[in-house]
């Protein structure tokens, strides 16, 4: 039974031994491992092994990105083919009708056929490995390793005008020039650290200090306010019971109004007739009397009971006293009887 070969990560590789080297990684696992495992006295060879893994990585990348410009100018080839076929047609146009404002030439309308089956057979293969070519030898040519797979790239130069300008209308599209220089920042993170990525990391530690801060904060203050809820509970510990505690904090329901009946007994108790509802109907039962001539009502006179109770014979000292009581009530409600007289009981 035959076992698969483990994949080489590249890129883990060439983080580890710039990490034993000293340089700087974007990888935090790399960088952790290679304080784990620095040993001394073989930086020799560790510098062979990171440029080789430098160059085999470059190698892999070169090939990636042909292949991927290749795509991206297949589709800014479509769309100049569109813009030439307009232009071409226009041209024709403008022969045939004189009235045209846009006045073109048989040697245009030949030149744009040209440039037509140019763009047809215009090989992307060759332009894509040129154009990395050109801007890695532009813009990274400080680098030694850069230069040798600069070299190793086959291209062919030429001289024709028209197809020169073929290529710059290819290569002034917008996806081509984002995507170029897309592909030589790649490059450029092969040999040096990914500064993008360590300023990101940076970004991230640090909101996630500020993040850190901010719950210790929190939970700070939170420890504060139950620690006064304690003590101010200590301190009140039987204020729950007090009735003005309750009456403030927890809510006391008002008790409900009496009915008028209730309300009307109640006044015809204290008032008895000059209650106002006793009075107001008084009042309209006269009125309707009046209206009808019947004569009013004469009030009774009323007439004195006669006592029962024999002063002559000793009575027990309550029933005096009760006796008395009740001919000075008689007499106050008669109107008969100074309110300044005060009763004692012998």
């Amino acid at each position: 039974m035959s076992t698969k070969k483990p994949k080489n990560n590249l890129t883990w590789k060439i983080n580890l031994l710039a990490a034993q080297l000293g340089e700087k990684t974007h990888m935090k696992h790399a960088q952790l491992a290679a304080n784990k495992h620095r040993k001394s006295g073989v930086e020799d060879e560790l510098m062979a092994e990171l440029t080789n893994a430098r160059k085999e990585k470059l190698n892999t990348k070169l090939f990636q990105a042909v292949k991927e410009l290749r795509t991206i100018l297949k589709k800014a080839k479509s769309t100049e083919l569109l813009k030439q076929i307009k232009k071409l047609k226009e041209a024709r146009q403008s022969l045939e009708d004189e009235s045209s404002k846009k006045k073109a030439t048989a040697e245009d309308v030949v030149k744009y056929e040209k440039e037509l089956e140019m763009l047809k057979t215009l090989d992307l293969d060759k332009l894509a490995n040129k154009t990395i070519k050109n801007k890695l030898t532009k813009q990274l040519k400080k680098e030694p390793l850069i230069i040798e797979l600069a070299g190793s790239i086959d291209t062919e130069s030429t001289n024709d005008g028209l197809q020169l300008d073929l290529e710059a209308r290819l290569l002034s599209h917008k996806i081509v020039i984002e995507e170029t220089g897309k592909m030589i920042n790649e490059f450029k993170h092969i040999l040096t650290v990914n500064q993008e990525k360590l300023e990101k990391r940076a970004e991230e530690q640090a909101k996630r200090l500020l993040e850190q801060e901010k719950k210790k904060r929190k939970a700070e203050e939170k420890e504060k306010k139950e620690a006064k809820k304690l003590k101010m509970s200590s301190e009140f510990v039987q204020l729950g019971e007090d009735e003005d505690f309750k009456k403030i904090y927890e809510g006391e329901k008002k008790p409900n109004r009496v009915g008028q009946r209730t309300r009307r007994k109640q006044w015809e108790d204290l008032y008895g007739k000059e209650a106002k509802h006793v009075a107001e109907k008084f009042n309209q039962r006269e009125e309707k009397r009046a209206a009808a001539g019947i004569p009013k009502k004469q009030p009774k006179k009323e007439v004195k009971k006669a006592s029962t109770v024999d002063t002559s014979e000793p009575v027990h000292p309550s029933w005096e006293a009760k006796r008395i009581q009740e001919e000075i009530m008689s007499k106050a409600l008669s109107g008969k009887l100074s309110m300044n007289n005060k009763i004692v009981f012998e």
